[in-house]
């Protein structure tokens, strides 16, 4: 068996180092060629945009001499043009000249080509251009339109012009003559000269048939020059616009062009910058980056020997330190997620040395708890970010971590009423000292309070079964003492003193009765006779009721709306409810008041989201009375609690009323404003559902022993007040 090759360091070193320098040329290589490339573009960038400028320009210029040249003759067409006063003449032939002043001018010709007219102030000397060729293709053709001439002389002032010429036709249609445009190639060589295309840049004008109309750098012998079979030429042949690196047959100088033609207009524009300029700069920077890279090659080469002994005995240090360090990146990772995606509050604290505390981390939970931003709280203390009341329960907890180096737990309320458990642990440094503290806090308001309405329930229940076995077993008694008062009340002996005390004790046992059936509706066992209602007729006939028995000291109002959905309930356990809570609202305005008995529908989006999910019918009973505290509207259900004096209430009446709703399937809720400036005492509504589908007419309910004692309890009002 062989043994293994083992790699000799040197040579891997020597390897690794060639590797590297000819990675380091190539990259050199690419960035000059990209560097030579990004140099070419933009040199194509420039010249395409001062092709483009120009061309714009130029057709700028030949539309506006265009213009005059078409307006001139059109006014030569006016009748007597000839005999009109010369100013007026010239105001109409020359109206559209004004952009041409910087040109040559417009010139009128007769059909000889004799000069008529000029748009110039000061005319020059007289000639006749009936020898040049637009003149002998304007007389010959029609339908030329506008002419554009090749480079010439003027005649008149003698500098290079190119011209462009309209026919001028007499009324019948016949040769008058032509209108001339000397646009002077000074003005276009100025308006090339205005743009920077550096020392050895070139612009040229081109005509028909590819000849020179003027160049920068101006040459008077180039004028006139075909360019026929240039670069220049094959590239239009192909494409009315573009770029290419060409040598010029001029002068012999590569340069970058780009050329477009003019719309609609036989010139085309060219401009070129010389390649050695377009390049200089570049040609400067890869001396500098050669060189640089060379002497970096050769330090290089001089540090790699010490650098693949130093490699050796770092390696190993390298590779634990690696480990270590993506264990621990892992683990801050893992805490992190805890950190940030936990429902408790997070935070981190640092100890001062002068026992002040300051953020070092706080996790999102916290900051919509406190509603301060992480960017705000850290490296500050709690003073200065938080309330002062969260502050003084906070702090003596946490400097007993800090001190005791213990874990402490705190349990406080805060602001907003909602209950917390916190827990602050500390973290000690290497020499045990603490010198941070992790705290997190949990909110436990829902399941305190789910813990106390399940104590609730449990009571209530216990409470429940024992009124509904009392209540029953009374009910029994009170109907055989019922029994017997009918039977001695019968008696034919029996006296008027008698007959009274009987009545009496009648009395007293419907009482008792109607305290049973009290007791029966809060344990919500009480036997029902539900049919379809109309909750209008309900509140009018209650209303009709209260305003018999309450007199004139409590005003009532009655708000019903037109139509109102139907229930589905008990109807005289609806009205007993009903009048159990106007009389409520009657003890709480002894001094008088307004009563107020609504009705109107919810819809199922309106409906507490506590109620099962659909539409209700909603009976308020509204006072504005004395309210009820705060801290005792949590317990006005509570059987047997009343905030009425001793021996005026037994404390069943909204218990009752709660045990009919919620056995209807509905619930009931109390609102109140004690002490409220408004007037509002108490606001009290039940909630039932609406029935479906529509209702018919309500049945005359049929006579038992329940509804009969609710329609003899609403006889004895005031007995009945709970």
């Amino acid at each position: 068996m062989t043994a293994p090759i083992k790699a000799n360091p040197t040579v891997l070193m020597a390897f690794a180092g060639a590797v590297l320098v000819a990675a380091i040329c190539a990259v050199v290589s690419w960035t000059l060629w990209d560097a030579r490339i990004a140099a070419w573009t933009r040199a194509e960038q420039t010249t395409g945009n001062l092709a483009l400028g120009l061309e714009r320009d130029v057709g700028r210029t030949v539309a506006s001499l265009d213009l005059s040249l078409r307006a001139a003759a059109q006014g030569m067409r006016l009748p007597g043009i000839r005999a009109m006063d010369p100013a007026i003449r010239q105001s109409i032939l020359f109206d559209g000249s004004i952009a041409s002043q910087t040109s040559g001018g417009v010139f009128l010709s007769d059909a000889a080509g004799d000069d008529l007219y000029s748009s110039l102030t000061t005319p020059p000397k007289r000639v006749n251009i009936a020898d040049r060729e637009y003149f002998k293709t304007l007389r010959t053709q029609p339908d030329a339109g506008l002419v554009i001439s090749r480079p010439l002389r003027s005649r008149s002032t003698g500098r290079w012009i190119i011209a462009l010429a309209r026919r001028l036709d007499d009324t019948d249609g016949g040769f008058a003559g032509v209108a001339i445009g000397a646009l002077e190639l000074d003005d276009l060589n100025a308006q090339f000269s205005s743009f920077d295309i550096g020392r050895s840049g070139v612009v040229t004008l081109l005509g028909e048939n590819a000849t020179i109309v003027t160049r920068r750098p101006f040459a008077e012998a180039e004028i006139g020059r075909s360019m026929a079979g240039s670069e220049l030429v094959r590239h239009l042949a192909t494409s009315p616009a573009g770029s290419y690196q060409g040598v010029s047959v001029i002068d012999g100088v590569r340069r970058i062009f780009s050329y477009r033609h003019v719309a609609g207009l036989p010139l085309t524009i060219s401009v070129g910058i010389s390649t050695d300029e377009v390049y200089a700069e570049w040609r400067q920077k890869a001396a500098i980056i050669g060189a640089t890279t060379l002497l970096l090659i050769l330090l290089g080469i001089g540090l790699g020997g010490a650098l693949w002994r130093e490699l050796r005995r770092r390696g190993r240090a390298e590779h634990l330190a690696v480990q270590a360090a993506g264990q621990h990146a892992a683990a801050l990772a893992r805490l992190d997620v805890l950190f940030r995606n936990t429902s408790d509050t997070m935070l981190v604290a640092r100890v001062e040395p002068d026992g002040l505390f300051v953020y070092e981390a706080v996790n999102p939970v916290w900051e919509a708890v406190t509603g301060v931003s992480a960017a705000t709280a850290l490296g500050r203390t709690p003073q200065s970010c938080l309330p002062s009341p969260v502050v003084d329960i906070l702090l003596p907890g946490w400097t007993r971590c800090a001190r005791d180096r213990t874990a402490v737990r705190l349990c406080f309320r805060s602001a907003d009423g909602r209950e917390w458990e916190s827990v602050v642990a500390p973290v000690p440094n290497e020499a045990g000292l603490v010198h941070k503290v992790i705290s997190v806090a949990r909110d436990v308001t829902q399941r305190n309070d789910l813990e106390a309405k399940l104590r609730q329930s449990y009571r209530m229940d216990a409470i429940g079964q024992l009124t509904t076995g009392i209540a029953h077993d009374f009910n029994n008694l009170l109907q055989a003492v019922l029994g017997g008062l009918e039977e001695l009340h019968r008696q034919p002996g029996l006296d008027e003193d008698g007959r009274e005390c009987v009545a009496v004790a009648e009395h007293a046992a419907r009482r008792g009765a109607t305290l049973t059936h009290q007791l029966l509706a809060f344990s919500r066992k009480q036997p029902l006779l539900p049919q379809p209602l109309d909750p209008g007729d309900v509140v009018t006939g209650v209303a009709a009721m209260l305003r018999r028995t309450l007199g004139g000291r409590i005003g009532i109002e009655v708000d019903v709306a037109g139509t109102t959905w139907p229930v589905r309930a008990d109807d005289a356990q609806l009205e007993n409810c009903l009048l159990n809570l106007a009389l409520n609202a009657r003890d709480a305005m002894p001094g008088g008041g307004t009563l107020r008995l609504c009705v109107h529908d919810v819809g199922c989006d309106a409906a507490p989201s506590d109620l099962p999910r659909g539409d209700y019918v909603r009976f308020v009973v509204d006072d504005d009375g004395a309210g009820i505290a705060s801290e005792l509207l949590g317990r006005v259900f509570e059987p047997f609690f009343t905030t009425k004096p001793v021996g005026r209430g037994t404390g069943l009446g909204l218990s009752m009323v709660q045990g009919f709703a919620r056995q209807s399937g509905g619930d009931v809720r109390i609102e109140s404003a004690a002490g409220d400036a408004t007037g509002h005492g108490t606001t009290a509504s039940l909630w039932l559902p609406r029935l479906l589908p529509p209702a018919v007419p309500p049945a005359v309910p049929s006579a038992v022993p329940s509804a009969t004692l609710a329609r003899d309890a609403k006889r004895h009002l005031v007995a009945v007040a709970a």
